[in-house]
């Protein structure tokens, strides 16, 4: 298969710069020349796949509306935004976190400071002492 000078010779589109055989350049200015317009519609995969089925006819006869009650998304927004209990925040990374209360029935722990409740106390503290590799006790809070 021997190949002419000509087929190697490629020339540019005046569209896009690509380049292209000679005898293929024609063609895909035509093609290129559709798509610059931009008329190319978005392709509906769902009415592709449900189009002659069963589905198509039922999705004819019931038709769900967009906004339900007529409500729109801003109204529903804000409904939601009212049925949120008024409690405080979590605390955001950079916002210190809100003290927790002091129970009276807690325990401290004399080796590391936590606190706990009298029956884990009880478990905890013994195996607290034996720790050797303890991370240093937590800041006391103010």
């Amino acid at each position: 298969m021997e190949l002419d000078q000509d087929d190697l010779q490629l020339l540019p589109c005046s569209i896009c710069n690509r380049k292209f055989a000679p005898d293929r350049l024609e063609k895909h200015v035509q093609v290129c020349e559709k798509l610059k317009n931009g008329n190319r519609k978005v392709f509906n995969a769902y009415a592709h796949r449900t189009k002659g089925t069963a589905l198509e006819d039922y999705l004819k006869i019931h038709t769900r509306s967009q906004t339900p009650e007529g409500r729109s998304v801003r109204q529903d927004h804000a409904a939601k935004g009212r049925n949120q209990p008024q409690g405080r925040l979590p605390a955001g990374p950079g916002e210190p976190k809100e003290k927790i209360k002091a129970n009276g029935n807690r325990v401290t722990c004399p080796h590391c400071s936590r606190h706990f409740a009298p029956e884990p106390a009880e478990r905890h503290i013994p195996k607290c002492r034996l720790v050797k590799s303890r991370p240093p006790p937590p800041r006391p809070r103010p």
